[in-house]
Parts: structure tokens; sequence; C-alpha cells
């Protein structure tokens, strides 16, 4: 399985903003869409990954549901200053102001798993992602955190959408941690899946806003150890460019 340290140094975002593929994706759109469902392992990783896409999402009226899987508790393991339960709290309250500016009309489902511990919960996070997931079909796009991405939550709850998606729905897998950890060269990146959503400076700056709600993240917890800040300035810039990047189709690489 990929090993990462979020606190390293990581590959800078201009080293894949000078890749001629990034340009040169095929672009997508909402035609055809009638309902968006995004699933995130953690709270916060639907507004990176995708926030882009849920605001035009929602200016174009599309129903919208937002489904949390783990409670983003295990974000500080190593802080004394704010338990596990309080960070719970503390992550579903910038999830609902993050949604808030990306989408007043969304729905959210906040499943609560702990995070960290996907593969123990696998079997129940199926049973209530089957439910979640029951009424979609044609027209509808689901989008996941990608199961390549170097994060075990994420490859659990990656691989069972993969398997669980409805007939007829639309995939689509959007990276996080893949940026700070590869390189464009890496062996195995499903480049020949991906297509791009390439935001509006409007859709962009919503992004920003929500973005800024998961203050938890973002900024330090408090002056101790153990309580730094999780997403550094060069891990957010990979989210703060014009376009969101997807994997699409029959793409199985998982990081084991």
């Amino acid at each position: 399985m990929v090993t990462f340290d979020a606190q390293a140094a990581g590959t800078p975002r201009r080293c894949w903003d000078a890749d001629e593929r990034l340009a040169s994706l095929p672009t997508l759109t909402l035609r055809g869409v009638t309902s968006l469902v995004i699933v995130s392992a953690h709270p916060d990783d639907e507004t990176l990954g995708c926030g882009g896409l849920i605001v035009r999402a929602s200016d174009a009226g599309i129903p919208i549901r937002i489904v949390a899987v783990t409670d983003g508790s295990a974000s500080h393991p190593r802080s004394s200053t704010v338990p596990r339960e309080d960070m719970a709290h503390l992550r579903s309250a910038e999830l609902r102001e993050a949604v808030g500016d990306l989408a007043t009309a969304a729905t959210i489902s906040w499943l609560g798993f702990p995070d960290g511990q996907t593969l123990d919960f696998e079997a129940d996070i199926e049973q209530r992602l089957r439910e979640e997931l029951h009424d979609g079909g044609t027209g509808t796009v689901v989008a996941v955190t990608w199961a390549g991405d170097g994060h075990r939550d994420h490859r659990v709850v990656g691989t069972i959408v993969d398997r669980i998606v409805p007939p007829g729905a639309t995939l689509w897998r959007y990276p996080i941690w893949m940026w700070h950890w590869a390189t464009p060269e890496t062996l195995g990146l499903p480049w020949e899946t991906a297509a791009s959503l390439t935001l509006t400076p409007f859709e962009l700056a919503r992004k920003r806003r929500a973005v800024g709600a998961f203050g938890s993240q973002i900024s330090s917890l408090s002056s101790a150890e153990g309580d730094e800040r999780v997403l550094t300035a060069d891990v957010l810039s990979h989210f703060d460019r014009d376009r969101e990047l997807f994997f699409l189709g029959g793409d199985r690489m998982v990081a084991r």
C-alpha cells in the first residue's frame, strides 16, 4: 500500500500543471444528469475533490446528496486538546457549513463510522451505502473518493462503491492524496480513464469559500504538539486550480 506523510513535502503543483495530459483531458459536462450523489471517505474530501462539480450541479437545479462515510475524528490522533468525540462534532459542523456554501439545497447523509476503521466496518458500510445508492440509475452520477488514492479509508470506500453502484448510474472517482504522493509519471495512474471538469471563476470562488469552512484541517488546532494543520498550503494548492480531475470507466487500480 502507498504510504505518505501529509506533513512532508509532496509533489509540487507545478509538476502536475506542466504535464500536457492534464491540460488536454476530455471535458465533462452535466448534460443528461438528473441527480448527483457525492460519497466521501472523510468530511472535506467532497469539497476538495469536487466542490466545483457540486456548485455546478446546484446551479443547474440537479438534486444533490452528500454521503460522508466516516466522522473524521482521527485527523489529529496525537492531539491532547481535542478528544475524538469533539473532533467528530466539529467535522460535522464544518461539513454543514461547507455544503451550505456549495449547494444550499443539498442533503447530507452523515454515516458516522469511525475514522480510520473502515476495514473493521466494511460490511456495515457497504449496507449503508447500498441504502444511499438504491434509488440511483440512469441519469445519476455517483462521485466517490478514488480507491487508488493511497489512503486506506479511500480505498475501502472507493472499492465498495465501485462494486455496488446501481446499473445505469455513472461513476466518477476523484483523487485527493494522489496529488501529494504521486507524480504524473507514477506507474499505474489511469490516465486513459481521466477526464476533467473546467470551473468558471465563480465556481472556483465558491469552492474556495467552502474549503475555508474546514478550519480544523487547514489551520492548527493549537500550538500543542499533535495539533498541526492537516492540509498544508502545498496540499491545498492542488485543489485551487480551475479544473477537477475524475477517473471514469472500468479503472480498478487499488493501492494495497
